[in-house]
């Protein structure tokens, strides 16, 4: 049935609903006990844990891309609550600053701005130029793909960006020229591209399987880290077979529970007690990763001669 559905899909034939529904009605048994896999799997295995939780990360971001897309306010405030804690976790700072002040603004919206929080309920949080589903975008992408892009464009601003006045004045009228070009469109029965909604090409499917064929290939001729094995597995590189030691191992497997237990207590210090200032610095976590199994130790500086101690070249040799 799932040959069947990937080749209706790729052929773009309008059965691809009905096998999948049909598909869907067979498979509600296999969700409890996949479940059940992930977590036995995660338990004696440390590869895996690791791999499923990477997949877990990247299903968060592709759940704001999907908000965005569908224009899904509840996902998008959800997605960017699930991604708190990835900030914390991996250090970026600035974005774990500003994405948390901008939550708990979005939270307030209801009592704040109630008629922007309708707007944006309704899908106006993002910008739609075209009919169809899932093809929305964000303000700053929409803003790259019009204004920026006509900016590079032949009647642009390329080879007077030296030139304050001429890029004002083309701020000031490009409204204007728009308008006459979408006039000249429409008297000439020119359609433009953006009213006609996109379908994804056979090219593009063909080029998407062979690289999830190439994905498949390079675990194959590696390790599968998804498959049981009847003996406790520690986490190791599964492109070198290098066992990380035990505290790279500690800090990779518990990155969730790292990163939560940061985004809260900034959350709590900042925002609940406000007991420190929201622009104070934000310690970074400094999680290990793979490479650092083959970091050496620093070595002390000598106080005396204000100079490192390291090896002479005829040391480094031996």
């Amino acid at each position: 049935m799932l040959v069947d559905l990937k080749g209706e899909v790729a052929s773009s034939s309008n059965e691809s609903a009905a096998i999948f529904q049909k598909f869907e009605e067979k498979s509600l048994g296999l969700f409890s006990n996949f479940d059940q896999f992930i977590d036995d799997a995660r338990s004696s295995n440390e590869t895996f844990k690791y791999w499923d939780t990477f997949i877990y990360l990247i299903q968060k971001v592709e759940n704001l891309v999907r908000a965005d897309r569908d224009g899904d306010w509840a996902l998008h405030l959800q997605a960017v609550q699930a991604l708190l804690p990835i900030f914390a976790a991996f250090d970026s700072t600035n974005y774990l600053r500003w994405c948390s002040l901008y939550l708990e603004d979005m939270y307030k919206l209801p009592d704040t701005a109630p008629g922007v929080y309708q707007a944006f309920i309704a899908g106006k949080f993002v910008v739609k130029r075209t009919h169809g589903k899932f093809n929305a975008v964000g303000a700053d992408m929409a803003l790259e793909q019009t204004i920026n892009r006509s900016q590079k464009s032949a009647s642009g601003i390329i080879g007077n960006t030296m030139k304050k006045k001429f890029v004002a004045i083309w701020e000031l009228i490009y409204h204007e020229m728009l308008a006459i070009s979408n006039l000249f469109r429409e008297l000439s029965g020119v359609r433009s591209s953006l009213s006609e909604e996109r379908v994804i090409s056979k090219t593009e499917i063909a080029t998407g399987e062979q690289k999830v064929q190439a994905i498949i290939a390079t675990i194959e001729r590696n390790e599968n880290p998804f498959q049981l094995v009847p003996d406790q597995v520690k986490l190791h590189n599964i492109l070198t077979q290098e066992v990380m030691s035990d505290d790279i191992r500690s800090q990779l497997l518990s990155v969730m529970e790292i990163g939560t237990k940061a985004y809260e207590t900034l959350r709590k210090e900042r925002f609940v007690e406000k007991s420190v200032r929201f622009s104070s610095t934000i310690h970074r976590t400094n999680l290990k990763t793979f490479l650092s199994i083959r970091k050496p130790e620093k070595e002390n500086i000598g106080k005396s001669s204000g100079k490192k101690k390291g090896r002479r070249p005829n040391e480094a040799l031996n």
